[in-house]
């Protein structure tokens, strides 16, 4: 008989039900033991008591608590949740379950369950949070849920056996935690340690924990057995009149103080005193013996809620059992401390009061009584609740079922719910009928979560992909896998067996196209356009791919020709493979816009780029379609370009986020190379450094193509903004004439290399990439008022100064381009005025100096502005007050964020909404900007913004 998989969590606890307007009113609900004794643990109570504290006063508190299992953890947490130190917290309580662990999201569903209907926003539906959703979507979700408990009450989030989370979950939790500064929450994570004093839990759990140490607080427990002592105060507690010399001493001996061990011994004790010691054994025989002495209804009813794995409502539990009158059976069980009632609830929710006895329940059934009972959940639960049941039911390999658990895959596919399909196939693989049938159905799951970019989940898989015997259908799986890490040869040779052995007419067929599409993917990475567009016409030749899929082999296409033959080409492939309409009704047509802006991007089309995202990304967002970071990408770079640069700052850094919280490590480099554009060209080098670096380590790790001039050109950045043109020389000089530089980027980092050359008086090298630069500036019109700057500044380094003053003089004078940049306009209004004030004419110097400083001071570019402001100077004008800075303090780079939004008249919530934040950090943030400001609210705020009479650089 196969082991049960529920991953549906029905997962309503009593103590998360008792809620009355977001007060908990529970009592002490037991758990410490059968009668809710509790004891000792005097010192763990003060911490956590302490941690309660500092989540009330505004401090997000992290709690990580860890022992061995049975040791007490969840009694402890219990006895803290009903203690005076958490009266008024909203609990949000959910219990992970080894079965559960690859069920997408299930945590999450299980903490929104215990949430008031009115905190959870229509369109946050946590309970289909699998289909399809990213992290970074439930993270956004989770992050407005806490927003509105907080409005009421603070709010305490408690996770038991975090061991067993998935990794959904626990990331978009993280996601969620990050974003929280001045948050009234608490977090207790529950965990069972190794043994001893380690302290380890998951990577993904030590990453939920590090999401509250930055901005809050946390606190690491480790939870050892009772004490001599608290067993005698738990013995004279439970049965007093078995107290006798040595028994605690005994106790403690036979159970090393573990607490559920030692309540269970105590309870198989005679009430006659000296009775003598029962035989102790190990905590699952005591356990077992205990069910034995039950009455047959109330032992059948427990043995219900174990197969079931999870809380279930009483009426099933009672139909599974085939009870007829369930409080009866209920009370010998209660009584027992086997099982707890939510008797309050409208579900009527009954559970295991520990997962150990759960697991000693499933041990003391015969196979047969548990393959019945498996059968049964099977007839009783809906789809797709029932396939796990129904598999755990079998005795042998079943065909006819697994034919049935594919079939159900494929209808998740066609709804596009890859997550759940991966789940039913894996299922159709443990009844599979053969071994070559077992490896496909493992193989396809694979295949689907690859193809949502669920690598942390295919992790798990590879001991059993590795197993499998070779195929195509192996090769793709390993192929991908290696890619998602940067074994770029590794991943080379996989995909192209898998696709040398997928031939038309063949069972493997189906592989070839998703084998192609990660070449292609793989030759990008590398800069091989002729080979990125190869892999992807493979793909759209295909008969029968998926609009989804087919949709990414376009994108690539794009890249690749725009790769090989320059932006303009890209566009026009697009445009011959798809009709895009400017406000698209479907998820694919979003996605295409969202690729085609990366194209007009390239080419220096920088408002209309920017207006595509603007109506893409909101779709590509729910859809939660590939390279969505990259959307928020070009929108930064867009936006820079164009002047809006507060909004250039905020959407790097959702881009940031989006990378961090779906683990996409190909995305990291280019993605903290783009954040570091805003604060360099502001001055704000502490910020700069710290995004760079980030770049550097990750693109020493895994650097694409793409990165490796966008990395250079982050570094060129900041070097220019602390006029050192030798440095800019030195990073971009690689760059000239790299095999696999794609050309598509040529235009981000060759417009700085000629800055450096002009700054360094030129050179043959310098001559030929001007050239270059005055070519591109023909063709894209982001590039003409740069390239006429440094054009007209090579005709001054030949002494012709004329040449210079025609050069620069006729782009000011010509008409505006939607396409130019305000920081380059400034930039050559300055080198304009220079040039007037070399030639003598000191009245037009001065007066094109003063437009560039102006421009400046409105851009915050403060190193430019210092510089502009030296030249006015020497040109005998005193800068007028307020110039360089209006006297008040600087703001953090959050609060100019925050400060900039509320310019645009954005609410809070709003503005947490835009910044990825939760409101109380908004509101936190605020209170510091009114205080540092001496203002007195949104209002005047607002208006000081709108005048730019508030420094926002900082």
């Amino acid at each position: 008989m196969r082991q049960a998989h529920p991953w549906k969590a029905s997962t309503v606890t009593g103590e998360q039900r008792r809620l009355n307007g977001g007060r908990q009113v529970a009592t002490p609900a037991g758990g410490r033991d059968p009668r809710g004794i509790f004891v000792g643990r005097a010192a763990e109570l003060n911490r956590l008591g302490r941690c309660s504290s500092l989540a009330r006063s505004g401090k997000p508190t992290g709690i990580l608590l860890l022992g061995e299992a049975g040791v007490g953890k969840t009694s402890l947490a219990r006895f803290w949740l009903a203690s005076r130190a958490m009266s008024g917290f909203t609990v949000l309580k959910a219990r992970c379950h080894s079965d559960e662990s690859d069920y997408p999201f299930g945590l999450v569903e299980q903490l929104a369950s215990c949430a008031p209907g009115d905190a959870v926003e229509s369109g946050s539906d946590f309970h289909s949070a699998r289909l399809g959703k990213s992290t970074f979507q439930v993270g956004r979700q989770l992050l407005r849920m806490f927003d509105l408990l907080q409005d009421i009450n603070p709010v305490a989030i408690v996770i038991d056996d975090i061991q067993w989370a998935d990794v959904q979950s626990l990331r978009s939790l993280a996601f969620a935690l990050r974003r929280m500064e001045a948050d009234h929450v608490v977090v207790l994570m529950i965990g069972r340690s190794l043994g001893g004093d380690n302290l380890s839990v998951r990577p993904e759990a030590e990453a939920l924990v590090a999401s509250l140490e930055d901005n809050g607080h946390v606190e690491r427990i480790f939870l050892s057995g009772l004490a001599v002592e608290e067993i005698d105060e738990l013995v004279r507690q439970l049965r007093p009149e078995n107290v006798s010399v040595g028994l605690a001493q005994r106790l403690a001996a036979s159970t090393d103080g573990n607490a559920l061990y030692v309540c269970s011994l105590l309870s198989e004790m005679s009430s006659e005193k000296g009775e003598e010691f029962p035989a102790a054994g190990s905590l699952g025989a005591v356990l077992r013996r205990q069910l034995s002495t039950l009455p047959a209804p109330s032992r059948a009813l427990v043995e219900a809620t174990a197969v079931l794995g999870s809380q279930a409502s009483l009426a099933l539990v009672a139909s599974m059992a085939e009870v007829a009158d369930p409080i009866a059976a209920l009370e010998p069980a209660l009584a027992s401390g086997f099982l707890h009632w939510n008797a309050s609830g409208s579900d009527n929710l009954v559970a295991f009061r520990h997962p150990l006895q759960c697991d000693a329940v499933i041990a003391s059934m015969s196979p047969a009584r548990l393959r019945a009972m498996h059968a049964t959940a099977g007839e009783r639960l809906p789809s797709p609740e029932r396939w796990a049941h129904l598999v755990a039911s079998t005795v042998s390999f079943d065909r006819e079922l697994a034919t049935q658990l594919e079939g159900a895959a494929n209808e998740q596919i066609d709804l596009g719910d890859s997550a759940l399909a991966a789940t039913l196939l894996l299922l159709a693989a443990q009844v599979a009928d053969s071994r070559n049938e077992e490896e496909r159905l493992l193989l396809s799951a694979a295949v689907q979560l690859i193809s949502i970019d669920h690598f942390s989940r295919v992790e798990s898989l590879l001991p059993r992909v590795r197993a499998c015997r070779r195929s195509p259908l192996r090769s793709l799986v390993l192929g991908a896998v290696a890619l998602s890490k940067g074994y770029l040869d590794a991943a080379e040779a996989e995909l192209q067996s898998a696709l040398d052995g997928s031939k038309k007419g063949t069972e493997f067929e189906w592989v070839a196209p998703f084998a192609a599409t990660w070449l292609s993917i793989r030759h990008s990475f590398t800069g091989d356009g002729e080979a990125t567009v190869e892999a992807c016409r493979r793909v759209l030749s295909a008969d029968g791919i998926s609009p989804a899929l087919a949709a990414r082999a376009k994108a690539r296409l794009t890249q690749g020709r725009s790769y090989v033959d320059g932006p303009k080409a890209g566009l026009r492939e697009l445009a011959l493979m798809a009709a895009i309409p400017p406000r698209p009704a479907t998820s694919i047509d979003a996605y295409l816009l969202m690729i085609r802006s990366f194209s007009r991007c390239w080419i220096g089309e920088m408002t209309g780029a920017a207006n595509d995202l603007a109506v893409a990304l909101p779709k590509v967002q729910e859809w939660a379609g590939p390279d969505l970071e990259f959307g928020y990408i070009h929108l930064s770079l867009a936006q820079f370009h164009l002047g809006n640069w507060d909004e250039a700052a905020i959407n790097a850094d959702r881009a940031l986020a989006i990378a961090a919280a779906e683990d996409k490590p190909w995305t990291w480099a280019v993605a903290y190379a783009t954040a570091v554009t805003v604060p360099a060209t502001r001055g704000l080098s502490a910020r700069a450094e710290e995004y760079l670096l980030a770049a550097h380590q990750w693109s020493d790790r895994f650097a694409p193509a793409f990165c490796q001039s966008a990395v250079a050109a982050a570094t060129a950045w900041t070097a220019r903004a602390k006029n050192d043109p030798a440095t800019m020389v030195d990073v971009l000089s690689p760059l000239l004439g790299r095999a696999g530089l794609p050309r598509a980027m040529e235009g981000n980092w060759l417009p700085l290399y000629v800055e450096a050359m002009v700054r360094n008086d030129l050179c043959t090298e310098g001559e030929s990439a001007l050239a270059r630069l005055c070519e591109l500036a023909a063709e894209f019109p982001s590039l003409r008022l740069l390239a006429a700057r440094l054009s007209g500044l090579a005709h001054l380094i030949r002494e012709d100064r004329a040449g210079a003053e025609e050069q620069m003089g006729s782009a000011l004078d010509s008409e505006a381009n939607p396409n130019d940049s305000p920081f380059e306009l400034a930039l050559l209004q300055q080198s304009y005025g220079e040039l007037q004030l070399l030639l003598g004419r000191h009245t037009q110097a001065t007066a094109w100096l003063r437009r560039a400083a102006d421009s400046l001071e409105l851009l915050g570019a403060r190193p430019y502005l210092q510089r502009c402001l030296e030249r006015l100077d020497a040109a005998g004008d005193s800068p007028r007050p307020g110039r360089g800075g209006n006297g008040l303090a600087k703001l953090t780079t959050r609060e100019a964020e925050i400060a900039s939004l509320i310019g645009r008249g954005l609410t809070n919530n709003e503005i947490s909404s835009e910044l990825f934040i939760s409101a109380k950090t908004v509101e936190y943030h605020l209170g510091n900007i009114y205080a540092r400001l001496h203002i007195s609210g949104r209002r005047e705020l607002r208006d000081a913004v709108q005048q730019n009479a508030v420094d926002l650089g900082g």
